[in-house]
């Protein structure tokens, strides 16, 4: 080799160290160190085993002995103690990660813990400082329990309906070199599980377990709800009104049908005993219910039902319920549980046929293929015999339920709050509530203060898991709680324009043109909100303009606890655009945003279809927000905003041409295993050019990418629960292409020529 060529070889790989290696300050202060696995949207990998080393083993097995030892009907919370442990997992194609985590037993009943030989296991509930297939926080579940492959399969096959069921697998694990098999079960009560299944962020709901297995039998007869995942709401008070409208609304339900039950001497069968229909506002999901609950039931899954092991989703934008599968403790592969025909009639057949037909449209070699990928060996004949079976029971509920007679239960016919506080008396506990803004203690029904409280103490309560003086604080909800009144009070107004809902918040903001399919949409202050939402917009124009720039908010601002409590973001209601599009499906539409003052100028969410065009100019923050969508765009055009110019998440995405200029952070941010393919990229003027990151494929034609400030290119992680990303670039412009570049370790950047 002549010295030339070692000089090109010395200066090609000092170039490429650079690549792999400059970090500047936007991007740097957001990546995670590299994930262990490469980008999953290129690589599958499946878990082979896991191994499991428990630090202090001889604290660990103590604590599992007494927890064995210990008479108590239930599990007592002082074994659930965490332990930090590492976690070995060997993955497809010879790959092993390792992982520091922590650990704790996990299960209420004496079904989680036995004897194995000369050893203690248990389910554990685990949490790592990585990911497992996208999963930070997951439980080891003896298969037992939980009749093993069934809750595997019951699980997949929810999920292929699109109903919101955890992630589920057998796998074989070592613990502390005692080997057992367990069902592994995503947690469904994290942001990054509401994600995968492409629903906002939200509150999730239970019933407060704690009540229910406690020894105090005065404590079991009080089922109120809880937040599961209080972190969602990040010291926002649109969020905190929306969980506590969540947990007032689910109280309602628990409190009626415990106080029925007393009243009757009614066993709680199962569902939402007849209170459907005033539990549920929305037709939509009463109607998803009624599907749902058939389906479970002839899968023999019952169990799911109970209010112990029920779980609640509370849609943000709908301000509805979703019921999360789990625990179904059905058998449905061997021997189903018999099917209880009292509690259907009309209301759930009239769904049958809809049901089968999507059980026979799956497709039965892809889901045995899959069912294998999950260690579940079923035989395709038994898969076969198996659907057969769920269909044959749907036929003798839908047959059974012509005899029985509609019976519609209203919860206001059985709520009773004076009543329902007797039992809480009886506990001798405190309880409490939110009224304007407040937070309110009761030591008794009739001595009721203001207490100040701070984020923590908020989420503690919100979990019912706050105490003071010793005492449980029993939450019950929202003023609104102490009569029935299921109406929470909206400040949307609508509209219904060919066939396109829209929803606004202030008077007189909305003009049209029929005639060449134009509308007008005119923020008059910085509350106005339009959401356009279940619509098909074919050959509009969609334009969006706010000329009072004087009224924009301020920025940067910090609030104190003090008047969190007193703002009024009434108009908000968790969404970040000022012009929001929910499940639309466009046909040829156009979108025009100017002068915005959201956190978006634009979102579309849930939506798909083709979009001409969107122009979106002088945004206060991001201008286009893209997320859990499959869409085709011919033009994007985004100039002048402070923050994000595009934005794309959890979807697909075909882009023809995009262009972006003065763009406070990044031209175009793709996250959140996102596939998206451009023809024309160009940028200019903005801190960062490109983002790729957290497993999303983007492959681009032509860059041309000039006068950025920190970098042009970035190919790294962000969040945990996602692994490296990878960009393709088939031309490039020499300034882009030279300038400095980010590309993290299990991330990839591949550049076929350059300009």
């Amino acid at each position: 080799m002549n010295k030339k060529a070692v000089l090109f070889v010395i200066i090609l790989f000092n170039t490429i160290a650079l690549l792999a290696n400059t970090t500047l300050a936007s991007i740097d202060s957001e990546n995670l160190s590299p994930s262990c696995l490469e980008n999953s949207l290129l690589t599958k990998a499946s878990v082979k085993n896991i191994n499991i080393n428990i630090y202090k083993n001889k604290q660990w097995q103590k604590n599992l002995f007494r927890a064995y030892l210990n008479n108590h009907k239930y599990i007592s919370k002082k074994f659930k103690k965490k332990f930090k442990g590492q976690i070995l997992v060997n993955f497809s194609g010879n790959k092993t990660c390792i992982y520091n985590a922590k650990i704790r037993f996990s299960g209420d009943a004496r079904d989680h813990i036995k004897k194995l030989n000369n050893n203690i296991v248990s389910s554990l509930d685990v949490k790592i400082d990585d990911n497992i297939l996208g999963i930070v926080r997951f439980k080891l579940i003896l298969p037992e329990t939980r009749f093993s492959e069934n809750e595997v399969f019951t699980n997949f096959l929810l999920n292929k309906f699109g109903y919101l069921s955890p992630k589920t697998f057998l796998i074989p694990v070592t613990i502390n070199k005692v080997s057992h098999n367990f069902i592994f079960i995503e947690s469904p009560l994290r942001k990054e599980f509401l994600e995968s299944q492409k629903r906002l962020e939200g509150p999730i709901l239970s019933a407060d377990d704690e009540n229910l297995f406690n020894e105090d039998e005065s404590f079991t007869k009080i089922a109120l709800a809880r937040i599961r995942n209080a972190a969602w709401m990040k010291n926002d008070l649109d969020k905190l009104d929306l969980t506590i409208e969540a947990i007032t609304r689910l109280n309602y339900f628990f409190i009626s049908q415990s106080l029925r039950s007393r009243q009757f001497g009614i066993k709680l069968n199962g569902n939402l005993d007849k209170f459907e229909k005033s539990f549920f506002l929305n037709d939509d999901f009463l109607r998803d219910y009624y599907k749902y609950t058939l389906l479970i039931n002839s899968l023999g899954a019952t169990n799911n039902f109970t209010v112990s092991d029920s779980r609640f989703y509370y849609n943000p934008i709908k301000r509805d319920f979703e019921l999360i599968y789990n625990d179904g403790h059905n058998n449905i592969l061997s021997l189903p549980d018999r099917i209880n025909y009292k509690i259907f009639d009309k209301n759930y057949s009239k769904f049958s046929n809809e049901i089968k037909s999507d059980l026979r449209n799956i497709n039965i070699d892809k889901f045995h293929h899959e069912l294998k990928d999950l260690n579940v060996n079923l035989k395709k004949k038994k898969l076969v015999q198996t659907f057969n079976l769920i269909e044959e029971r749907i036929n003798k509920i839908t047959n059974n339920d012509k005899d029985h007679q509609v019976i519609n239960l209203e919860l206001q016919d059985y709520y009773n709050y004076n009543n329902f506080l007797r039992l809480i008396n009886n506990t001798k506990q405190y309880f409490s509530y939110y009224s304007a803004g407040k937070f309110y203690l009761c030591k008794s029904q009739n001595l009721c203060n203001q207490m100040k409280l701070n984020h923590k103490e908020i989420s503690k309560l919100l979990s019912q898991r706050l105490k003071i003086d010793n005492k449980k604080i029993f939450f019950l909800g929202n003023e609104k709680i102490k009569s029935y009144n299921a109406a929470f009070s909206s400040h949307w107004k609508s509209t219904l324009i060919d066939n396109i809902n829209i929803y606004y918040t202030s008077d007189k903001s909305i003009n049209y043109d029929l005639k060449n399919k134009i509308i007008y949409l005119n923020p008059i202050n910085s509350n106005s909100r339009f959401l356009i939402i279940d619509s098909d917009i074919d050959n509009w124009k969609i334009k969006y303009n706010f000329a009072a720039t004087n009224l924009l908010p301020k920025t940067n601002t910090k609030e104190t606890n003090e008047n969190y409590y007193q703002k009024n973001n009434k108009y908000y209601k968790t969404l970040s655009g000022c012009l929001t599009f929910y499940k639309v499906n466009f046909q040829n539409t156009s979108i025009v945003s100017n002068s915005s003052f959201c956190e978006d100028a634009i979102n579309i969410i849930k939506s798909n279809g083709i979009i001409e065009s969107v122009i979106v100019k002088d945004s206060i923050s991001d201008g286009v927000d893209f997320d859990f969508s499959i869409l085709n765009l011919n033009n994007i055009e985004v100039i002048n905003s402070k923050n994000d110019c595009i934005d794309m998440s959890y979807g697909k995405y075909i882009v023809e041409n995009i262009n972006s200029i003065n763009c406070g952070d990044k031209g175009i941010s793709v996250g959140e295993k996102s596939k998206v393919k451009i023809n024309f990229l160009q940028n200019s003027n903005s801190t960062n050019s490109i983002a790729v990151k957290d497993s999303s494929n983007v492959f681009i034609n032509e860059v041309n990418s000039i006068n950025f400030f920190e970098t042009c290119l970035n190919v790294y992680r962000k969040k945990q629960e996602f692994d490296g990303a990878y960009l393709n670039i088939n031309v490039i412009n020499n300034e882009c292409l030279n300038g400095n570049n980010f590309i993290q370790k299990n991330s990839k950047l591949v550049i076929e020529n350059d300009a």
